[in-house]
């Protein structure tokens, strides 16, 4: 079953979110999704949401960018709910003021979309069987129109240092896209071979224990592919960068957005 996001961030958060379930099923096994509270923090500026669960180090997240919060499954008249309770302080409410506008609707969107799961689910189960988990449910992702637009929306103009600082506030499996020093000389080169327009974008990604890797990515004529030190191109090609993504969907889960 699919929940179709049209918001990038949303969808985001709410993949973000099946993924912890997919992660905790096996180790919580038999445990209701309503006893269980997620610890995550929001950015207080775009509405970004991480679980702590995937963060390399909690720690290192700036407070006065990130909020931190509680999400609580809740049942009530057999119906399980989300909602997003304070992480510090009084629990009883959420203080939205914190928020900026931009964020406060952000988040809103990913609970009430987090609440649309939970009735897909419990559509499908019955009114008599226990909603256990939301695992299995997808999210339907938004077309690109270009294959430039997920690089645009995910540009970072940083340096190699300054990309592995922001991948260690972000989950194992998160990407974004910039352009070192290796990736310009690279298309300069490329295109003086080939006598053919040529872009090169530098994908940088946080791998399990906080590895930083660094892929070369080629376009060359409506096609793709990850540059392996063959300036010959002859590599696998891609026919856009969607299809390339998806031969790296263990690698590359969770595009971080400017």
């Amino acid at each position: 079953m699919q929940v179709k996001i049209e918001n990038e961030r949303v969808r985001k958060n709410v993949e973000l979110f099946l993924h912890i379930l997919n992660l905790l099923i096996t180790v919580e096994l038999g445990r209701p999704l309503h006893q269980r509270v997620y610890k995550a923090y929001i950015n207080r500026v775009n509405g970004e949401v991480l679980f702590t669960d995937l963060l390399p180090d909690p720690a290192k997240l700036e407070k006065k960018d990130w909020k931190m919060i509680l999400l609580r499954a809740d049942s009530k008249e057999g119906k399980i709910s989300f909602e997003v309770i304070e992480g510090e302080g009084n629990q009883d409410c959420f203080n939205c003021e914190e928020l900026a506008p931009l964020a406060y609707k952000t988040v809103a969107e990913t609970i009430h979309k987090l609440n649309e799961c939970a009735d897909l689910v419990k559509k499908i189960e019955g009114p008599d069987k226990q909603l256990e988990d939301l695992s299995y449910l997808t999210v339907e992702p938004s077309s690109l129109k270009t294959p430039y637009d997920l690089i645009q929306t995910c540009w970072h103009p940083l340096d190699r240092m300054e990309a592995e600082k922001l991948l260690f506030k972000h989950p194992y499996g998160s990407f974004l896209f910039r352009k070192d020093e290796y990736a310009q000389w690279l298309e300069v080169m490329l295109c003086a071979k080939h006598q053919s327009p040529i872009k090169c974008f530098t994908l940088t990604l946080i791998e399990p224990e906080r590895k930083v890797s660094d892929l070369t990515i080629v376009f060359i004529q409506n096609h793709c592919l990850i540059y392996n030190d063959d300036p010959s191109l002859e590599g696998k090609m891609y026919p856009d960068l969607n299809a390339l993504l998806q031969d790296l969907k263990e690698r590359c889960k969770y595009p971080i957005f400017h």
